[in-house]
């Protein structure tokens, strides 16, 4: 009867630490506080003859690392805190996945540590599916005796602690994945937001604040709308409701960013699974630089068609400047400009140099600066411009935004409202004669390679007309020239035969009177 009881309490002791091994494992516990708790519960059964010390290791890559202790001394613990699958108890536990029982030290151990009494020890494998998760050490007194249902229990506690370390290892592998995933979502060169179905952004990464300029609170749970250009005729109903027929939706779209300003984007559009429900994942690519070289090579090609029209006008007989407003207007339409114009540098009498402005066009609603008596006979290198008549000398163009030069220069410049500018040098053969000017006065513009070379060739075509302009005038003036010494020639001719004419009369009048006289 009493071995019967016995028998009852010990089931009941069994059930009893599996079930609150099962509660642990519910508990918002780390996996080394639920095993440290584990090893409490298995050292705790009062009926169970183990000495109160223990272990418990868990399996990484072929190694045993001691997790939780109980009552091991410090060299122990530091000795045993990795364990090779193979070495020693565990670690054969460990390789050959059966428990090891021993009833004191043997050449299994390592080898022992000072001050290290006779013991034995039950080695337990943590096995799911057959893989190796763990490793329970029990000390036990030396010369204890195996018993079947020790060995039972512990196998029964190892089962239940596959479960729940399996579990953490699946835990952690999603938070794992989820904290790949956030820093995936967060480092992504391209802007992510999770937009609800209805519209409101719901989350969205740091490229999404650093290339749009929102804060997070200024943006987080707004309609996705405010992001939409005026300009663009999508609405989010309209992507919701092609992305649920054709699951994926690709568009360029034109985006506002937080200080007004336009960034073109290629969307693509996704429905995703949420703990919501589903949700909208939005990816917006920046394509700001090749929408800038597309609008480049446009402008370069609308350019180059308006420099073979002034080709064309500088080819027909006439001044250089004959149409020169016609050209100009031509230039500034196709570059897409406030305002082109013409500069003339000469020298004054006392040696300064000197540029004065001939021409311009200007754009509408563009304050001309024609009739600006400062931009005549301006002395640009005593004004601060002197950088400007050392690079357009060495046939290079200034430009930028004005923001970036000199204080001299932007104080020049800002008084005509120019925000932005390319001045390109015009050489006429080998000489410097003056230079073409862009001025942008809506905003900041980046002169891309492609538009700079284009102008360039504007500038030489001008020179070229000039040069052979001037070398037209200089020729007409050569055949004039010709023409006056050739009449002077002729009239002095005439005159010449008139005077032998009257020289033959006279000498003609002598004989007559000369031969009367001898008579």
């Amino acid at each position: 009867m009493r071995d019967e009881h016995h028998e009852v309490k010990g089931q009941h002791n069994i059930q009893e630490v599996l079930g609150n091994l099962l509660r642990l494992s519910l508990e918002d516990l780390s996996l080394e506080e639920v095993l440290d708790r584990a090893l409490e519960e298995i050292l705790s059964v009062e009926w169970l003859t183990f000495q109160p010390k223990g272990a418990i290791f868990v399996a990484e890559e072929g190694v045993l690392i001691m997790k939780a202790q109980r009552g091991l001394p410090e060299e122990i613990r530091q000795r045993c805190s990795r364990v090779r699958f193979g070495s020693c108890l565990c670690g054969l536990t460990a390789a050959t996945k059966e428990i090891q029982f021993t009833d004191s030290l043997h050449q299994d151990h390592s080898p022992p540590f000072s001050g290290v009494t006779p013991h034995g020890h039950y080695c337990v494998p943590i096995l799911y599916r057959e893989r190796v998760k763990g490793v329970i050490n029990i000390y036990l007194e030396e010369g204890h005796r195996e018993s079947q249902r020790e060995r039972d229990f512990l196998m029964a506690v190892a089962n239940t602690l596959s479960g729940i370390i399996q579990r953490k290892d699946s835990e952690r592998a999603v938070l794992e994945s989820e904290a790949k995933l956030r820093a995936i979502f967060n480092n992504s060169p391209d802007v992510l937001m999770i937009v609800s179905p209805s519209g409101i952004i719901r989350s969205a990464n740091r490229t999404t604040f650093r290339l749009l300029g929102y804060f997070e609170e200024t943006l987080i749970g707004k309609p996705f709308s405010i992001l939409l250009s005026p300009s663009t005729p999508l609405t989010f109903e309209d992507l919701t409701r092609e992305v649920r027929v054709q699951k994926t939706v690709l568009e360029s779209v034109e985006f506002l960013r937080s200080d007004g300003s336009i960034c073109p984007m290629d969307m693509t559009v996704n429905l995703v699974p949420w703990d919501e429900g589903v949700m909208v994942l939005v990816n917006l690519r920046d394509v700001t630089e090749r929408v800038m070289a597309e609008r480049a090579m446009r402008r370069r090609e609308a350019i180059l068609e308006s420099v073979r029209f002034a080709a064309e006008e500088f080819l027909r007989p006439g001044p250089w400047d004959r149409n020169i407003n016609g050209i100009l207007q031509r230039i500034g339409i196709a570059s897409d400009v406030s305002r082109v114009y013409i500069f003339k540098s000469h020298t004054s009498e006392d040696g300064r140099l000197l540029c004065s402005q001939l021409f311009e066009w200007v754009a509408e609603g563009v304050e001309p600066q024609i009739d600006n008596p400062e931009l005549q006979d301006f002395p640009a290198e005593e004004k601060g411009f002197h950088r400007w008549v050392d690079i357009m000398q060495k046939g290079e163009p200034v430009y930028g935004n004005i923001k970036d030069f000199p204080g001299a220069e932007q104080e020049v410049l800002k008084a005509q409202d120019i925000k932005s500018i390319l001045a390109m040098p015009i050489f006429v053969k080998d000489r410097w004669w003056g230079f073409m000017g862009f001025d942008e006065c809506r905003q900041e513009r980046e002169w891309s390679i492609i538009e700079i070379d284009a102008l360039r060739t504007a500038a030489d075509i001008l020179g070229v007309a000039i040069y052979r302009s001037e070398t037209e005038e200089s020729l007409k003036e050569r055949l004039n020239e010709l023409e006056r010494f050739r009449r002077a020639t002729i009239k002095r001719e005439f005159r010449i035969r008139e005077l032998q004419e009257r020289v033959r009369d006279l000498e003609t009048e002598l004989r007559r009177l000369r031969d009367k006289g001898g008579a």
